[in-house]
């Protein structure tokens, strides 16, 4: 208790420093707190279900035309096959998207926004989840029915009021769901955090839940019993392949086809992209709590020379060394707990904008694990900030009550300026290759025009509806061109098979971009090598890499144009040819993340004029002269107006390839923060040290002035004991930065290059930075009266 009230003494005693201690403890604790916290929810993802290391995703194995791939979707058949034909799994479960549409209306045309999966009855008895209202095997065994979340209940009034109440999703206005049950939201650091509406997978075609080969559109999972090796259920796996499937004939032709188990526990902890970002934010995080820590203990140094008389006082009384360490500690507990004060504040004031970058709330971020794993961080804080200033403390020797003993202890402080510098020049030259790099992602070319783009999603819309859209919108000033496709480029693309008619086994696969109306292409600006877009039903383009694929299979020396192709799923037996009519320039499907570099087909589609629902073609894509203020809000207008039994939402292409990069945007932010707080704590140390060295030297520079030195020289000779460990420590913390800027950018199809001058202009800009801070606070004593420095002596 003594020890505390010295503490709260000298804590309130002007000239240590306290505040700025405390402010910028505080703030590096605060951001390098919810970094650990995002590191800690990444790495509990899917822990709060039970029996995790139980479950198992189904993968799939295949090898087609001597390569060997892995695909993460079965067939509809798979999953159930399991637990048919092996003992060993206690539960099979898949699911599958019907709706790419969020929004779903109650009969009174209430909205609510919640996204989807069709599952079936064994969903729930692998990933448990309380059940507030029904019984989810008898729902989800019932066709158009579905159970919900409690989020989604409490916006339809309560779970006793959405049980039994009608849903539709904006896509399928006529498909009329019913809700039978109600289940417990699933945690934000899980796989299902995202599901509010699960759709019973009897509202499914059985041709396509029943399907043992192909159609691979099933997430699936299963169970095994305790203490089963996923290795050993090889043999009852291809019992059930050879069950049903064609699987001697599909070897006969070269191919080969197989499924493996997966962990479920570690399937998104495991991911590179997850891993790459964990370390990521852990050096972020470690690089500015360790900034923090020692321009704290660099300002306790600096309160050394004004403190020593008060510790050798202390030693003539009796005080031991224990003593003196006991003092220290209790002043580093009291500013510690200071800090935190301000640091919990920090993330209360700014809750918004944290949730909004780490994609997470703070309940779910500040879990029991997380805050264990902080409560050891801290204790590491403490005693670094503690132990350090407290053995310097002890040191100093009684002496000092009866002489002028002025110690600076400069190489402490040089010392820790210099890891200051180093974590700041990581940091900064980091944010700026991320920004780089995601300047380039957002702003880069996919091989196609999308400047001028807008579109929407008219899926669920009559085809009568859909074509006098299409007129009405063409008769706008503004509107260039209008047409219709099946896919969006950045969106994942489904696959299928190549076959020629002289090989009897699929070649390889690609992905299917499907149909559009014969100006879409025009419209987008795919670059065409040879031939032209398809026009016509039975034509195909293809891309140069399925070109340069096919010249492992056939000789085509003679030139694509006019050879046949079998595609599975369009073609409908092996005599069913589709002519290449022409070759196109590869562009970007999906996106620099996430880029799928199958070869691609497209094929030519048109909107039939019938009152039907079903099209292939489902996105209408308009092209405008220029962007106005009055461009989304009047094709809005006219295109609600003309489908007013859904609602549309008109967007701007250029905007959503802009969202494809968001995790990148969030994580650039996440950095550019951290690294300005590290730069403002680190000039704040500097700031410190350049007024402790103008004080304690204030007589020797005074000396040099009247010997005739002048302003330049006094400036210099502290600027060159700066540079002389900031030049060094700027290089090396440019050097971590390249080794981890390379591996982080790994993830990306294309990437910026990592050229030297980079380096040389944050460095360059971090040194100006550096000489101004101790050019403005070495000015005081370079103007100063020798003779007012000499008076104080």
């Amino acid at each position: 208790m003594k020890n505390i009230k010295l503490a709260l003494r000298s804590f309130f005693r002007k000239g240590n420093g306290n505040v700025i201690k405390v402010l910028s403890l505080g703030t590096g604790l605060a951001i390098g707190i919810v970094l650990i916290a995002k590191v800690c929810f990444e790495l509990s993802y899917d822990s709060n279900f039970k029996d995790a290391e139980r479950i198992y995703r189904i993968r799939t194995g295949y090898e087609q035309g001597g390569e060997s791939h892995d695909y993460s979707q079965v067939s509809g058949a798979i999953a159930p096959g399991f637990k048919e034909y092996i003992p060993a799994v206690e539960e099979a479960t898949r699911f599958t998207l019907m709706f790419e549409n969020n929004i779903y209306y109650t009969p009174d045309k209430r909205k609510i926004e919640g996204k989807h999966r069709l599952c079936d009855t064994s969903f729930f008895k692998i990933f448990e989840r309380p059940i507030l209202a029904g019984n989810p095997v008898e729902v989800l065994s019932r066709k158009f029915y579905v159970m919900v979340s409690r989020s989604f209940a409490e916006k339809m009034g309560g779970i006793a009021s959405a049980v039994g109440q009608t849903i539709y999703n904006n896509e399928r206005p006529d498909l009329k769901l019913t809700i039978g049950g109600v289940f417990e939201d699933f945690p934000e650091n899980g796989t299902f955090s995202f599901l509010d509406v699960i759709i019973s997978l009897e509202t499914y075609p059985k041709i396509s839940t029943e399907n043992w080969l192909g159609n691979d559109r099933y997430i699936a999972y299963v169970k095994l019993s305790p203490g089963v090796d996923p290795e050993s259920l090889k043999d009852g796996i291809r019992k059930m392949q050879l069950a049903n499937q064609p699987i001697e004939e599909i070897e006969k032709g070269g191919n080969s086809i197989w499924y493996f188990l997966a962990p479920f526990a570690t399937q998104h902890t495991y991911d590179p992209d997850v891993k790459s970002m964990n370390i990521l934010l852990s050096l972020v995080a470690f690089a500015l709590i360790f900034t923090a820590v020692m321009n704290y203990i660099l300002i306790v140094i600096s309160s050394l020379v004004r403190r020593t008389k008060e510790v050798g006082v202390r030693k003539c009384y009796g005080a031991e060394g224990k003593d003196i360490r006991s003092i220290m500690l209790a002043e580093t507990t009291l500013h510690l707990f200071c800090s935190l004060i301000i640091a919990g504040g920090l993330i209360l004031a700014f809750r918004g904008m944290i949730e909004e970058l780490v994609s997470a709330s703070l309940p779910a971020l500040f879990n029991v694990t997380t805050i264990s794993v902080l409560a050891g961080v801290c204790i590491i804080v403490y005693l670094v900030s503690g132990l350090i200033p407290s053995y310097l403390f002890m040191r100093i020797p009684v002496s000092t009550v009866f002489r002028n003993l002025q110690e600076s202890k400069r190489r402490w402080k040089l010392a820790l300026l210099f890891f200051q510098f180093t974590a700041t020049a990581f940091m900064v030259t980091f944010l700026l290759i991320i920004g780089k790099q995601y300047d380039t992602m957002a702003n880069d070319n996919p091989g196609y025009e999308y400047e001028n783009l807008v579109y929407f999603d008219f899926r669920g819309v009559k085809s009568t509806q859909v074509l006098q859209t299409m007129d009405k919108l063409r008769a706008l000033p503004f509107v260039e061109q209008v047409e219709a496709s099946a896919t969006i480029p950045f969106y994942h693309s489904s696959g299928n098979n190549i076959r020629i008619p002289e090989q009897e086994n699929d070649l390889f696969n690609i992905a299917d971009q499907y149909g559009a109306t014969p100006g879409f292409a025009d419209m987008l600006g795919f670059k065409l090598i040879e031939g032209k877009f398809p026009t016509m039903p039975r034509e195909v383009a293809v891309s140069s890499s399925f070109i340069q694929e096919m010249k492992k299979f056939a000789d085509w020396s003679d030139g694509a144009i006019g050879k046949g192709i079998i595609v599975t799923e369009h073609s409908q037996k092996n005599d069913d040819l589709f002519s290449i009519c022409g070759v196109y320039e590869d562009y970007r499907i999906g996106s620099i993340t996430d880029q799928d570099l199958r070869p691609s087909i497209r094929f030519a589609d048109e909107i039939e004029s019938t009152d039907e629902y079903f099209h292939y073609l489902q996105y209408m894509f308009i092209k405008v002269s220029s962007f106005q203020t009055n461009t989304i809000p009047d094709i809005s207008a006219l295109v609600q107006e003309s489908i007013p039994d859904k609602e549309i939402e008109v967007m701007v292409y250029r905007e959503q390839m802009r969202n494809l990069y968001e995790p990148s945007k969030k994580f650039r932010d996440s950095v550019m923060i951290g690294g300005v707080v590290a730069l403002i704590i680190a000039l704040i140390g500097l700031i410190g040290y350049i007024n402790d060295e103008t004080s304690r030297r204030s007589a020797e520079i005074a000396i040099r002035k009247i010997n005739g030195a002048v302003v330049p020289e006094i400036l210099r000779l502290f600027s060159i004991d700066i540079l002389k460990i900031a030049i060094p420590s700027i290089l090396i913390g440019n050097i971590a930065t390249y080794f981890v800027a390379s591996k982080w950018m790994e993830q990306f199809s294309e990437k910026i290059a990592l050229s030297w001058w980079i380096f040389a202009v944050c460095g360059a800009a971090l040194l100006i930075i550096i000489l101004s801070v101790v050019i403005i606070n070495c000015l005081r004593i370079a103007y100063s009266n020798p003779v007012d420095s000499l008076k104080t002596e």
